[in-house]
């Protein structure tokens, strides 16, 4: 399910994602949050986006159906498939390749399931392979704080 708020005080909105059909311009991820900001309303994530090995990695469901696609995920090979609009993006946990209509790709981060049992993808190959831009945020240190995905 998807929860929606229009204020932070609100109590929020339950949709069923299946029933999710609206295609946000802008969201914004905070790491470690459970909280992201889609078009300046507040959606609730089950898992928080993280930086692991120098990646930014997203509950892959979650994002996925938010930005407008189909996921399907094989749990015998391993594979989520994702179909969005003419793109079918194909990833396997465990592995550094990826493949966009049939086209194989190769990225410097592996997709994972972490201990929540949710599978976590490579942010920036996931939003580029959907035709979206994707800029990191950076906290006064120099460490990614956030991350702005943009159709």
């Amino acid at each position: 399910t998807l929860q929606l708020r229009l204020d932070p005080n609100d109590a929020p909105v339950v949709i069923p994602l299946a029933e999710y059909e609206y295609k946000p311009e802008h969201m914004r991820f905070d790491i470690g949050a459970n909280v992201i900001d889609v078009d300046g309303r507040t959606v609730e994530i089950d898992t928080a986006a993280v930086v692991q090995s120098g990646r930014t990695y997203v509950p892959y469901r979650a994002i996925g159906e938010l930005l407008g696609a189909e996921v399907a995920y094989d749990s015998h090979v391993r594979t989520i498939t994702t179909t969005f609009d003419d793109t079918v993006l194909t990833m396997t946990i465990g592995y550094n390749h990826y493949a966009v209509n049939g086209t194989v790709y190769q990225m410097d981060a592996a997709p994972y399931i972490n201990s929540d049992n949710r599978t976590m993808v490579p942010l920036r190959f996931l939003g580029e392979a959907l035709g979206c831009k994707v800029t990191p945020q950076y906290a006064a240190d120099g460490t990614t704080s956030g991350v702005l995905v943009e159709r």
